[in-house]
């Protein structure tokens, strides 16, 4: 999927997700991943983008597996950051108890446009 045209704000980052085939597994248990305090999922790398009305994840082509993500600004109750290990992470939790994970150098930025974008203060 192409960049959405009226993104308010993108940014590099990955998608912490359950491995979904055998290559993931096996990327996903690997020992190094302790050090990032993941261990036991992946990371898939992409892109992030805020529009006036959803949170749009696209993967690169070199992941395992191209998990799109699309959540509509209006279903997100919650968006935090969190460190864990080497992981610099953005919680997002949604209106139907799911938490989803990115890691993202930048997401103190990426709070700000989702909050502006909703129109809210940041959430705790």
């Amino acid at each position: 999927m192409p960049k959405p045209t009226n993104a308010v704000h993108s940014s590099r980052v990955n998608l912490v997700a359950k491995p979904s085939n055998l290559l993931e597994t096996v990327m996903a248990w690997q020992p190094l991943q302790l050090l990032t305090g993941i261990y036991g999922t992946i990371s898939l790398g992409g892109h992030l983008y805020v529009t006036p009305t959803e949170l749009t994840f696209i993967p690169h082509a070199l992941n395992a597996s191209h998990t799109e993500l699309h959540l509509p600004l209006a279903d997100i109750v919650g968006v935090r950051t969190q460190q864990k290990l080497l992981a610099a992470l953005l919680v997002i939790s949604t209106a139907a108890g799911e938490e989803i994970r990115l890691v993202s150098w930048s997401r103190d930025e990426v709070v700000a446009a989702v909050e502006q974008a909703r129109g809210t203060a940041p959430s705790a």
